[in-house]
């Protein structure tokens, strides 16, 4: 099944059932949490002009779901003028793009917070 939305996102993500964990609002469409896979995927989608402040999300240990945007499985997807910061996972943690194009994607301060990943690599 291809999720396909022909036009810019323009409403909120959570309508089109792109959304975080419960504990943060970034953009999540994964296999772990709904099914995302080679026949249940993201096409002709694109996430422009937006931020996403990690500020208020805090974990004592490292989760993987605190992500500033957290994608697996997008077709022809396009990231355009982002600016993800102070997340306590990585700011971009995307799989398997296919003809996919990021530009103008900023990310500062992820995966630095949570106490235990601060002295570890960024990403």
């Amino acid at each position: 099944m291809s999720r396909s939305l022909s036009m810019p996102l323009t409403v909120d993500a959570r309508e089109h059932g792109l959304v975080g964990d419960g504990t943060t609002d970034q953009p999540a469409f994964t296999a772990a949490q709904h099914g995302a896979g080679r026949d249940n995927h993201l096409a002709d989608i694109t996430f422009a002009h937006f931020e996403v402040d990690g500020s208020g999300v805090g974990t004592q240990e490292y989760d993987a779901l605190a992500k500033g945007i957290g994608l697996q499985y997008v077709l022809r997807g396009r990231f355009s003028d982002l600016f993800v910061h102070d997340t306590a996972a990585t700011g971009f943690g995307c799989d398997f793009l296919q003809d996919t194009l990021v530009e103008g994607f900023w990310r500062s301060g992820a995966d630095g917070r949570t106490p235990a990943r601060r002295w570890a690599a960024r990403g």
